[in-house]
């Protein structure tokens, strides 16, 4: 019975983590509180790696330090180069939910394989309110 278990369970993990994207799904938007102020930062990133003529070449350039939210904004400038802001920001929230269980999965996996039932115990929070908050490069350093 164990045996069999062992082979149906990554499956009963991908359900897992469908049901964990499912909040993504219900409403047109990932409404977060510093969101959009990522969105319009990754746009002015975007644009400036695209175009040398624009409105925002006269006023920024890019800083060659690297600095904490470097992360976050280019992933979404470069998800922004094929989607647009809704669901690039979508995108990289999904990266973030499905990402982190599978890194804690395998974790499980490292130390105590027997124990792969406790990987479940942690998606309740992967839904935290940091998340919800708009802190997505704390996010990606977890």
């Amino acid at each position: 019975m164990f045996e069999k278990l062992k082979k149906i369970e990554p499956s009963i993990f991908a359900a897992f983590l469908l049901f964990n994207l499912s909040s993504l799904f219900v409403s047109h938007y990932f409404t977060t509180m510093d969101g959009g102020s990522h969105l319009n930062n990754a746009h002015i990133l975007k644009t400036l790696f695209t175009s040398s003529q624009s409105i925002y070449t006269d006023v920024f350039s890019i800083n060659s330090e690297a600095v904490p939210n470097w992360s976050g904004h280019f992933i979404l400038a470069f998800l922004l180069l094929f989607f647009k802001s809704s669901i690039a920001e979508k995108l990289l929230v999904a990266l973030l939910l499905i990402f982190i269980p599978f890194c804690f999965r395998k974790i499980i996996t490292l130390i105590a394989p027997d124990n792969i039932i406790l990987a479940y115990a942690f998606f309740p929070f992967s839904h935290y309110v940091l998340l919800y908050f708009g802190f997505f490069n704390f996010t990606i350093g977890i």
